[in-house]
C-alpha cells in the first residue's frame, strides 16, 4: 500500500499508551482492550532490543504512559544484574520523554522453572527502583503490576497459560487486561505496586496549598486580595491497607462515620473484627465477598483484600470530632447485626460478632472514654455458655457493668434468647438471666436508682410462643421481625 510523498507527515500517530516488548506484548490484544493505544511488542525481544527501538517509538507516538514487557527472555543466558541495568536505560527514556512507565512484572510459567530464582530477583530491584524514583520525582514515574506473587496466590493454574506453558492463556491475558486497566486508572495517582489488582505500596498524590495574591490599585488605594487551597482532610485511598502520604488511618467508629459525610457516602455497612480485610474504616463497591458501603473493622492491622480502599484522614481530623452519645449498644453479633443507630437517635454501635463477655471487656474502657455515653445497652453470654460455665460468665458480665456504672452510665443488659439452634445450653441461658435479675435488683437497692435494666427476652419470647419467624435462616440471630420487638422494648426501658 503506497501514499504520495509526504502523506504520512500530516497523521497525528499521538496515543495515551503504547505497549512495548517481548512476545507477552506480542501476543496481547492490548490495542483492542485499552483504547487509544498502540502495540509495539515483539516476539523474543530482550531488554536489549527494546532500548534499540526505544526512542524511534517514543518519538513517533509521543505517549503518556509506556507498558513495558522485558527480561525474561535475557534471563536464559545473562545475569540478573545486566538485565537490570538494560532496564533501567529503557526507564530513564521513557521518563525523559515526559511519559509514565507500567512494568509488568515477570511470571511463573512452568516452562521456566530453572530460572524462576532470576525471575524473583530481577523483580524485586525493580521493586526497589520503583520506590526510589517515586521518592525522587515526588510520583510514581514507574509502576510495577507484580504478576509473579500475584499468579502464585491465585494457585498459578495451568490454564493461566498457553499450551506451550511458557506464554499467557486467554484467562492469563484477562487478569493482566483488569490489573493494567486499574494501574492506568489509578483514582489517587499515587500507587507504585500493584498486587492482585490492589496497592500494595503508594506515594502521596501531589497536594499543593497555592495561595494566589491580586493587588489593585485604584485612585491610589492599594487592596490586596489573597485566597488559599487546602489539603483535603478525608480522602479515599487506593485499594490495599495503606493511606497515601501525609494521611493516616481512621482509628474511632465515629470517625469513620463523620468521614463519610466528606465523601458523600450514605450506606455505613457495619462493624467487624477481621484480620482478613483493611483495619479501621474502608469501603467496598462490588468487592467479592464484602457488603457494598463503609466499613468500621476493629481488627488493629488487618490487610488488603481485593479492591477493598481504606479512608483516611490527616492527621488529627479525629480528635475535633465531638463523639459523645447518648447511647452505645456494645456486644456480640445481636448487636453488631442490629440497625439500632438507626432506631435510636444519636447512639453508636460498636458490636463484633462473635464477641464474648471477655472480649466486650477488652473493649469496653476505650468505648466508655471515646463515647462518654449516658446509657450502655449491652448483650453478651450467649457465646460465652457454649464452653465456659454459668458462675464464669457472670463474673465477666459483672466486671462489665462495674466500669459502665464508674463511667456515670446506666446500663440495659437485652437477656438470652430462647433460639431454636442452641437448645441443649438453654438452661444456662436460664441460669445466667436469674443470677443478672437478681444483680439488677441488688444494684437497685444499693444505689437507690436502676443503674442495670434487664430487657427480660427468653420469657418474652416464650410468651410469644417462640415462632421461627422470630429467627433468622440459621436459627441462631434474630429476623428483623425479633429485631422489631428488640426495637420497641429497648425504646421503652430507655
Amino acid at each position: 500500500i503506497c501514499a504520495v510523498p509526504g502523506w504520512e507527515d500530516n497523521i497525528d500517530l499521538s496515543v495515551d499508551t503504547m505497549f512495548i516488548g517481548d512476545s507477552d506484548i506480542a501476543r496481547w490484544d492490548s490495542d483492542i482492550i485499552i483504547p487509544n493505544s498502540v502495540n509495539v511488542g515483539v516476539g523474543g525481544y530482550t531488554c536489549d532490543d527494546v532500548n534499540g527501538i526505544i526512542d524511534g517509538n517514543l518519538q513517533t507516538y509521543n505517549p503518556k504512559w509506556v507498558v513495558i514487557v522485558c527480561g525474561e527472555n535475557d534471563l536464559f543466558d545473562q545475569s540478573v544484574s545486566a538485565t537490570f541495568s538494560d532496564f533501567k536505560v529503557i526507564i530513564g527514556k521513557i521518563i525523559a520523554s515526559g511519559a509514565q512507565a507500567i512494568y509488568v512484572g515477570t511470571k511463573p510459567e512452568p516452562s521456566t522453572k530453572s530460572i524462576h530464582s532470576k525471575y524473583q530477583n530481577y523483580d524485586a530491584l525493580i521493586r526497589e527502583y520503583a520506590d526510589s524514583l517515586a521518592i525522587l520525582n515526588s510520583s510514581p514515574t514507574l509502576v510495577m503490576i507484580d504478576v509473579y506473587p500475584a499468579f502464585i496466590n491465585l494457585g498459578n493454574p495451568k490454564s493461566l497459560y498457553d499450551k506451550d506453558r511458557l506464554h499467557l492463556s486467554s484467562q492469563g491475558y484477562g487478569y493482566w487486561n483488569t490489573w493494567t486497566t486499574t494501574a492506568l486508572n489509578d483514582p489517587l495517582g499515587g500507587c507504585i505496586r500493584w498486587s492482585s489488582n490492589a496497592c500494595d505500596s503508594s506515594i502521596a498524590p501531589i497536594t499543593t496549598t497555592t495561595t494566589t495574591t491580586v493587588v489593585a490599585t485604584t485612585a491610589g488605594t492599594t487592596t490586596t486580595t489573597t485566597s488559599t487551597t487546602a489539603t483535603q482532610e478525608v480522602v479515599m485511598a487506593l485499594a490495599g491497607n495503606t493511606c497515601p502520604n501525609g494521611y493516616v488511618k481512621l482509628t474511632t467508629l465515629a470517625g469513620c462515620q463523620s468521614s463519610m459525610n466528606e465523601l458523600s457516602l450514605s450506606n455505613f455497612a457495619g462493624t467487624e473484627n477481621e484480620n482478613s480485610w483493611p483495619g479501621g474504616c474502608y469501603y467496598c463497591n462490588n468487592v467479592p465477598g464484602c457488603t457494598n458501603g463503609v466499613w468500621f473493622n476493629f481488627a488493629t492491622l488487618g490487610a488488603s483484600n481485593g479492591g477493598a480502599t481504606p479512608i483516611c484522614a490527616v492527621p488529627g481530623w479525629e480528635d475535633n470530632i465531638d463523639l459523645s452519645v447518648d447511647t452505645m449498644f456494645i456486644g456480640d453479633s445481636d448487636i453488631a447485626r442490629w440497625d439500632s443507630d438507626i432506631i435510636i437517635p444519636n447512639s453508636v454501635n460498636v458490636g463484633v460478632g462473635g464477641y464474648t463477655c471477655d472480649d466486650v471487656n477488652g473493649i469496653i474502657d476505650g468505648n466508655l472514654q471515646t463515647y462518654n455515653p449516658k446509657w450502655v445497652v449491652i448483650v453478651c453470654g450467649e457465646n460465652d455458655l457454649f464452653d465456659q460455665s454459668v458462675s464464669a460468665t457472670f463474673s465477666d458480665f459483672k466486671v462489665i457493668i462495674g466500669k459502665i456504672i464508674a463511667s456515670g452510665a446506666q446500663a440495659i443488659y437485652v437477656g438470652t434468647k430462647p433460639e431454636p439452634s442452641t437448645k441443649s445450653i438453654h438452661s444456662k441461658y436460664q441460669n445466667y438471666d436469674a443470677l443478672i435479675r437478681e444483680y439488677a435488683d441488688s444494684l437497685a437497692i444499693l444505689n437507690s436508682s436502676p443503674t442495670l435494666v434487664m430487657i427480660d427476652v427468653y420469657p418474652a419470647f416464650i410468651n410469644l410462643g417462640n415462632p421461627k419467624s422470630l429467627y433468622d435462616k440459621d436459627r441462631l440471630h434474630l429476623s428483623s421481625q425479633g429485631y422489631g420487638y428488640w426495637n420497641t422494648w429497648t425504646t421503652t426501658a430507655l
